[in-house]
């Protein structure tokens, strides 16, 4: 169940717009854990190993990008890690004051969204990014504030800004949903909100399970932020047998030649 490979594996690229995805299979590569990943390229810096992880349920995959022949010079100032999909976000009104400014944004938030009986609740339950570097990202105040969104709706939330490197929120954020194609994006910050720190990340909700919490990470420079997403009014019934965890922006895909025998068919490929 920890197996490491170190190997090299060499794609030819368009441009900094191609498309990486990664899959996780077990059982002879027959059954996928988790979802499928997508990873942007525009945030590689050239000649410098970027790292990247797929969160899969029960764990993660570890894995380092270095783009040749395309990429940035240096990483920009307010890009944090290169991680999956996201632009930086320092702009926009980040920075909260207190408490009372956070619970009239998410008042604000809850009458702008749409009504229905479907919701979603979205437990924020801890950081920890004790492995992280904060000299590299122009971090000097060492606290966590986690932005939860509904881009569908608009619907926001700010989590109260937490001192240290391994806060504990096990607060409850309500969305309203208009189904299952609603998306879900999740942004971490240090240094009082000023700094994202790693990409921001989009999470699908069509494999949830009705009344069914479903752990969902947020993979960020130095550790993750650890979240329970559990569905109101909608989602499935039961986990389909080839969902292993309703991780992000996936479905399952068990179709379509995925299928590995042996070693020669992999070399092959390669």
């Amino acid at each position: 169940l920890d197996p490491v490979w170190e190997k090299d594996y060499k794609f030819n690229i368009n441009d900094e717009n191609d498309k990486i995805q990664v899959q996780f299979f077990m059982d002879d590569a027959k059954i996928q854990i988790g979802d499928t990943q997508d990873y942007a390229l525009e945030n590689l810096v050239t000649g410098r190993p970027t790292y990247k992880a797929a969160i899969v349920p029960g764990g993660k995959v570890d894995m380092m990008f270095t783009a040749t022949g395309f990429g940035l010079d240096k990483a920009p100032e307010t890009d944090a890690g290169g991680l999956d999909m996201l632009g930086s976000d320092d702009e926009g009104g980040m920075m909260m004051d207190d408490d009372s400014e956070e619970e009239e944004e998410e008042e604000e938030s809850s009458a702008a969204a749409s009504g229905g009986a479907s919701s979603l609740t979205i437990e924020l339950t801890s950081v920890n990014v004790k492995k992280i570097d904060p000299k590299a990202y122009g971090v000097t105040k060492m606290n966590c504030t986690v932005i939860l969104e509904n881009v569908t709706t608009g619907q926001k939330f700010t989590s109260e800004t937490m001192p240290g490197l391994d806060p504990v929120w096990e607060k409850d954020y309500k969305f309203n949903i208009n189904d299952e194609n609603d998306k879900i994006q999740v942004q971490f910050f240090m240094d009082d909100a000023k700094i994202q720190i790693g990409d921001t990340q989009d999470y699908a909700l069509e494999n949830l399970v009705t009344g069914r919490p479903t752990y969902k990470a947020a993979i960020v420079p130095g550790g993750k932020v650890d979240m329970m997403f559990t569905a109101y009014g909608f989602g499935l019934d039961k986990a389909p047998e080839t969902d292993a965890g309703g991780l992000d922006m996936l479905g399952s895909d068990d179709e379509g030649g995925m299928m590995m025998d042996d070693d020669d068919e992999d070399e092959d490929e390669e």
